[in-house]
């Protein structure tokens, strides 16, 4: 079996979690649309699907999903949780914080209306 929804190069598990409550509602003009393939008929004239949105910056990289779930790439932030498996195997689920979980990044301790105090700052790689 292999390792699946961790960061290849620190090990660290992907976090999951639903936008609930505990989200800041104004992580949603945080968010930039990802577009998938485009129809383009030449360049002015091009139809994007928006597949997703996403934060991209060089200390969060974070996904959206259609299913209002949002996915953390990569933090500078991490917290132990319970496991997302089956759905995610490997994954953390970053709604269910655990002091004995497995470490997965999360968001920024701002980004939460009620952040755990398990949320630590790691140094980024």
């Amino acid at each position: 079996m292999g390792i699946y929804n961790r960061d290849e190069k620190t090990g660290i598990r992907y976090g999951i979690g639903a936008m609930s409550e505990n989200i800041q509602s104004w992580i949603y003009d945080e968010l930039q649309p990802v577009y998938g393939d485009c129809q383009c008929e030449d360049e002015e004239n091009c139809q994007c699907e928006c597949v997703s949105n996403a934060i991209n910056t060089d200390t969060l990289k974070a996904e959206l999903t259609e299913y209002n779930e949002l996915w953390v790439f990569y933090s500078e932030y991490v917290m132990p949780c319970l496991d997302c498996s089956p759905c995610a195997p490997g994954a953390g689920d970053i709604s269910n914080p655990d002091e004995y979980g497995e470490i997965a990044y999360c968001l920024p301790p701002e980004y939460y209306v009620n952040p755990s105090n398990l949320i630590e700052k790691r140094e980024l790689v």
